[in-house]
């Protein structure tokens, strides 16, 4: 139920949108979409809130502790409406598909859509194992929109962009 952009021995949010910064340095015709997404505990309105509320948090250091012109980020929520694909391979969980020399996926890679049946399976079994698979789902992702920004001529933002929503009660 945060949005607070985490720093800890597994996650460090700040460094990742450093990363995202020096792309948008780079290359300043660039405008990303900024898409948050929560595990898919809680009911879809409450996850619909959190998610807009991660991807502003996302905005508002770019925009706000970066200085990067506010209509080159759109944050979006995408709540839980679309669960991350892992990959297992000799028992491990993977974030990228394992490739073969070839460039095919390795063989005996098992595709995972780590939806909430999939997960509560592990629940009472591996808690460890529950809690990574809830995290891999909580994510914020980049999408290019264009490469072809124009101050000139570029709409003006959003000013919602810059106001967390308060998060309805759980049901």
């Amino acid at each position: 139920a945060k949005w607070d952009l985490l720093v800890d021995s597994s996650i460090n949010s700040k460094d990742s949108l450093l990363f995202v910064y020096d792309l948008l340095v780079e290359n300043p015709g660039l405008v990303l979409e900024l898409s948050s997404h929560t595990d898919p505990r809680g009911n879809d309105v409450y996850n619909q809130v959190l998610s807009e509320n991660r991807a502003k948090a996302c905005y508002k250091f770019l925009v706000e502790e970066k200085g990067v012109d506010p209509r080159r980020i759109i944050p979006v929520g995408k709540g839980e409406r679309e669960p991350r694909t892992v990959y297992l391979l000799a028992g491990k969980y993977l974030e990228n598909e394992p490739k073969d020399e070839n460039g095919a996926m390795a063989p005996g890679t098992q595709v995972i859509v780590l939806k909430e049946a999939y997960m509560n399976q592990f629940k009472k079994t591996n808690k460890r194992l529950f809690e990574q698979l809830q995290q891999y789902n909580r994510r914020t992702e980049g999408k290019v929109v264009t490469l072809e920004f124009d101050p000139s001529t570029a709409p003006p933002v959003n000013p919602d962009y810059l106001i967390f929503k308060p998060l309805p009660k759980a049901k």
